[in-house]
């Protein structure tokens, strides 16, 4: 082989990166390449151990607002039981009013407390912290299977009892008794109305019809103590005391599920504060 050609392999970049490779004692190579290994698996022990703690403070975080969600959603539900309760007393005066044997007393009293149990009202509960957590998957940041799955159990349990009191709001209230008000001939009293828009737009309406307002006559409600007109006024009173009283049932359920969930959540709180 001609000399410059013998120098030009020996020279080139891969001969020489082999020559060097060979050369080295293989002790020192996998002493190195531990070294290396050894280098990654400590940078991703360190990420682990970040990201566990970032992990760990947005549990923290995420309970804390879930708390606040529950304790606020706590008294919707007593709101709402609190209404059902008033609707219950109502329906009593009612039906006490209507049983009374001594009747057409007072007819625009009697109208009034009446037509007072066409009122309803919608349970809807929110909670942003647990729409977050679902949404974005970060429900999994909760550590603990048991609690997380109580959570996604009593949020599943309060919107079926919406979807339940919506359908028996729209019904027995908005398709039943509302229209056997108006068919009856009993005028829709809106001034004591539990919403505070229903009753200045009913105040509005007064207004407008000023002084010279003559309501219309309840005949129905004038009517004497034996006729049969009354027995189907009860009926109503007690189709609607009925289910006024299951709202209020199911919402005091609502409310100990509430209170117990926001326990262990709270509890929880305290465990990770130690």
């Amino acid at each position: 082989m001609p000399a410059d050609v013998a120098a030009h392999e020996s020279g080139s970049p891969v001969r020489r990166l082999t020559t060097s490779l060979l050369g080295r004692r293989w002790s020192v190579f996998i002493a190195e390449l531990v070294l290396v290994v050894a280098g990654i698996l400590i940078a991703l022990a360190i990420d682990g151990w970040i990201q566990d703690r970032q992990d760990r403070r947005s549990e923290t975080i995420y309970l804390q607002l879930l708390s606040r969600d529950l304790e606020k959603i706590e008294d919707e539900f007593q709101h709402y039981v609190d209404f059902e309760n008033e609707n219950l007393a109502t329906g009593a005066r009612a039906y006490a009013a209507v049983a009374d044997r001594n009747l057409p007393g007072d007819v625009d009293a009697l109208q009034r407390v009446i037509s007072a149990l066409g009122s309803r009202r919608t349970l809807q509960i929110h909670s942003a912290t647990y729409d977050d957590l679902t949404s974005t998957g970060n429900l999994q940041l909760i550590r603990d299977r048991a609690l997380r799955e109580r959570i996604i159990s009593h949020f599943a349990d309060v919107r079926r009892t919406e979807l339940i009191i919506e359908k028996n709001n729209r019904l027995a209230i908005d398709e039943m008794f509302f229209p056997f008000l108006q068919q009856a001939g009993i005028t829709s009293n809106l001034q004591d109305h539990p919403t505070r828009q229903v009753r200045e737009a009913s105040r509005a309406v007064m207004e407008i019809l000023g002084d010279d307002y003559v309501p219309p006559v309840d005949a129905i409600l004038m009517r004497p103590p034996g006729d049969p007109a009354w027995n189907d006024i009860r009926r109503q009173i007690l189709f609607r005391m009925r289910i006024a009283s299951i709202g209020a049932v199911v919402g005091a359920d609502l409310i100990e599920s509430t209170r117990a969930l926001r326990a262990v959540v709270d509890g929880a709180l305290e465990e990770r504060a130690e």
